[in-house]
């Protein structure tokens, strides 16, 4: 693709053109030649070796890397950005080519249940219950159970707002993956993801209590058990054999690492390290929270 192509569909004074592959967020780690856009000043020393072309706003023009072929200059980069990936979401060319659904043997899925007949893969051996819903750009590995009025691949959050106060929603063209022995409890929402190589993940005997939102690109690793009314953001990162309490919510790109645990109730915007426990809004190291709780009571 050339940025040159999309001039009809694009706001903003071409000041170079340049040559692309995909679309990606500057910082992004990726093979392909992307384009990107760029409003916060503070990652023009990070931008990646491999973005080709960029959307960026007058006052950051003279300060981008040299490595970058096109340039188009826009008063809301981010909303150029959102426009041209709506626009290709439905090019196999960028969103990937599309498939019939495959499911496997000895599924026992409920005739009340939705799945897309397009991208959806199932393992063998799942079980999906009534009025669940598995949309396109779905991988379920085996003997993995879906139960009731869950959404599989259900619409991210992901918005630009303009300086004029408009907003506009980004279409989900990245994936969700979840490997054997996933279980996954009523009432649950694991979020699709905007771009192509965004991927939802939870990874093998994950199990999810009712009620529990995982938000997009997030990845949660083996054997982690998240309980009920967990709210966990999009782009977050949770180790192997986690522990999520009830009614837990994490922000948006934080760590947890192997064997985290986070108490009931706490609200998490640090990262937490291997094997730490968290507690209490904002979530602080346990055993400080108990001797704070302790102290106060004195």
């Amino acid at each position: 693709m050339r940025l040159s192509d999309f001039i009809g569909i694009l706001e903003g004074k071409l000041l170079s053109d340049g040559d692309f592959d995909t679309l990606e967020y500057c910082t992004a780690t990726c093979a392909q030649r992307f384009l990107t856009f760029l409003e916060n000043p503070k990652y023009l020393t990070k931008i990646s070796p491999k973005a080709s072309c960029v959307f960026v706003t007058r006052e950051n023009v003279s300060q981008l890397p040299s490595h970058l072929g096109g340039i188009m200059e826009c008063d809301d980069p981010k909303w150029q950005f959102v426009l041209l990936h709506n626009h290709l979401a439905n090019c196999e060319h960028y969103a990937g080519a599309g498939f019939r659904t495959i499911i496997g043997k000895n599924c026992s899925i409920s005739p009340l249940a939705y799945i897309s007949d397009k991208n959806v893969v199932i393992g063998d051996g799942v079980y999906v219950g009534a009025f669940s819903v598995i949309n396109k750009n779905v991988r379920i590995g085996n003997y993995c159970a879906i139960h009731e009025n869950c959404v599989i691949g259900g619409k991210s959050f992901n918005y630009a707002k303009t300086r004029n106060d408009k907003f506009i929603g980004m279409a989900d063209t990245g994936q969700v993956v979840l490997e054997d022995n996933v279980e996954i409890c009523p009432h649950c929402h694991v979020a699709s993801a905007p771009l192509p190589s965004d991927v939802t993940y939870l990874g093998e005997g994950v199990k999810l209590d009712a009620f529990v939102h995982i938000g997009h690109g997030t990845k949660v690793g083996r054997r982690t058990l998240i309980p009920a009314g967990a709210q966990i953001a999009g782009n977050v990162t949770i180790g192997e054999d986690a522990w999520i309490g009830v009614n837990a919510t994490i922000a948006n790109r934080i760590t947890i690492r192997n064997q985290g645990r986070v108490s009931l109730g706490a609200v998490v915007t640090r990262d937490v390290d291997e094997g730490q426990t968290v507690s209490g809004n904002f979530a602080i190291p346990h055993e400080r929270f108990i001797r704070n709780l302790k102290d106060s009571a004195r």
